[in-house]
């Protein structure tokens, strides 16, 4: 919820606005594969509602395995969400509604 982020009430709730931050030198995990083609690289926001039934790396590897066998970036983020909404209805009780599940997924080359 960002709109809680920042709001004292929230905190107490468990809600922080302390992002997971992670740094990745390109040129360096690019250089070690010791390919000329392009480093694909993947930028994925999504909801609590991927989050909460999939793993950073389950929903990345989601990515990566779906985005070759489609033909846009809106197929496989489309496919992200189905696939979010499938493990929430499997889960969980009839009467249960299923968190919003929203995700914007981009993609670009990196060239070392």
């Amino acid at each position: 919820m960002t709109r809680a982020l920042g709001d004292s009430v929230m905190a107490r709730a468990g809600v922080i606005p302390t992002p997971e931050v992670t740094q990745l030198c390109l040129s360096e995990e690019v250089q070690s594969e010791g390919s000329d083609e392009p480093y694909r690289c993947l930028v994925l926001l999504a909801s609590d509602g991927i989050f909460d039934v999939m793993s950073n790396e389950d929903a990345i590897h989601f990515l990566d395995k779906t985005i070759t066998n489609t033909e846009t970036l809106d197929d496989t983020c489309a496919g992200l969400v189905q696939e979010a909404r499938d493990k929430w209805q499997a889960g969980l009780p009839l009467d249960v509604r299923i968190d919003d599940t929203s995700a914007v997924v981009t993609s670009f080359n990196f060239y070392a």
